[in-house]
């Protein structure tokens, strides 16, 4: 069988091997739930849903028809605003921010005004108007922002493309866990944070007060206004290339990295988070291992200790970290009594008279950025 040859106009770094920095992009994963009223990391993984001023819902969406289904999407991030408002503190964003290792070996030279990244999605708003791309470069030494504006119609998926170079003197990423770049999609910005004077497409190094320009329109002013967000791509080269759709095996471990949450679901009280010991005859000590590793040391995100119960019927009074790594932490948990020091037992979800939530109860893990 003949080899077929390679056309070397498309064998670059675009094309080959892992590229898009940002995880999630097609809004597959949503360990925490499928939809939230609270701001911050509440449904999608990995996006930080960033609202003020404003009473708005989040949630996952199915995609079922349209220009992004056709290109392998099925899920979307939807922002709803219930109310209007129209106070100079109000803002809506949807961001995620990308550790710095990753985005310092990406390739990309950011110190370098002919290096680019390039930005795509497909995006839909029940409101026409012009919105923003912000993104922002973070560092000990200094942050840097610079934003893109993009005009979209009314109720109509678009495809969202753009460009930003890098800038020879005062960008700068830390090749570390901490953020390196974050990326905003800005449905609206109250005047607060906006200036007249703001520049598109040109680098500036002190967000102070105005960090995008003025908008034309106010999307937090339309009561049950949508704006709704999939196909999240960031790429080294000045070239939209295809989205990189991920297994969702893989996907769902790249978010692990950062969220891992364990989930009883219908088998409930029977179901078992991890095997532990009796340290004492009131505490009990839980071992999780991360695969793959965290980001960084993880905080306890967890139920109330009433939701949490040993294999012979003790319900925890306390839970809390006692030590916590990259790899693994240990939980404690503490009861009226448990069974003899060193005894082995099993952390279970509670299913104690009048508990209405066992078959959701859950135990996670937060090393978000």
């Amino acid at each position: 069988m003949a080899l077929t040859k390679v056309d070397p106009s498309v064998v670059d770094d675009q094309v080959f091997g892992r590229r898009n920095l940002i995880i999630n992009g097609d809004m597959r994963i949503a360990q925490r739930g499928t939809t939230s009223t609270s701001a911050n990391y509440k449904t999608v993984d990995r996006f930080r849903n960033g609202f003020g001023g404003v009473t708005l819902t989040q949630s996952q969406q199915a995609l079922t028809s349209g220009s992004p289904y056709d290109e392998g999407f099925r899920n979307f991030l939807r922002l709803t605003q219930s109310g209007s408002s129209s106070t100079a503190t109000d803002f809506v964003q949807i961001a995620q921010r990308i550790q710095g290792r990753t985005a310092a070996s990406s390739g990309w030279n950011y110190k370098s005004t002919s290096s680019k990244v390039t930005i795509s999605f497909w995006v839909r708003s029940s409101l026409a108007g012009t919105y923003y791309i912000y993104m922002n470069t973070r560092s000990n030494n200094g942050d840097g922002y610079i934003n893109a504006p993009f005009t979209i119609s009314a109720d109509t998926w678009t495809k969202v493309t753009h460009s930003f170079s890098g800038n020879a003197s005062n960008i700068d990423i830390d090749d570390d866990n901490t953020t390196g770049i974050e990326l905003r999609i800005v449905p609206y910005y109250g005047t607060n944070y906006t200036a007249s004077s703001i520049a598109s497409n040109t680098w500036f190094f002190s967000a102070g007060s105005g960090e995008l320009p003025d908008f034309a329109q106010n999307w937090t002013a339309s009561s049950g206004a949508t704006f709704d967000l999939t196909g999240v791509q960031l790429e080294v080269g000045d070239i939209a290339t295809p989205f990189e759709h991920r297994s969702f095996a893989e996907e769902l471990a790249l978010c692990q990295a950062y969220y891992y949450r364990l989930v009883s679901g219908t088998e409930g009280s029977n179901y078992r988070f991890a095997t532990g010991a009796a340290i004492s005859t009131t505490q009990m000590d839980t071992h999780f291992q991360f695969q793959p590793q965290m980001n960084g040391t993880p905080s306890l995100d967890a139920m109330t200790a009433g939701n949490y119960r040993t294999n012979y019927d003790q319900d925890a009074t306390n839970i809390f970290i006692v030590h916590a790594t990259r790899t693994g932490t240990c939980v404690r948990t503490t009861h009226g009594s448990t069974q003899a020091q060193g005894f082995a037992l099993f952390l279970n979800p509670s299913d104690f008279s009048g508990h209405t939530n066992t078959d959701a109860a859950y135990i996670a893990f937060d090393a978000e950025l």
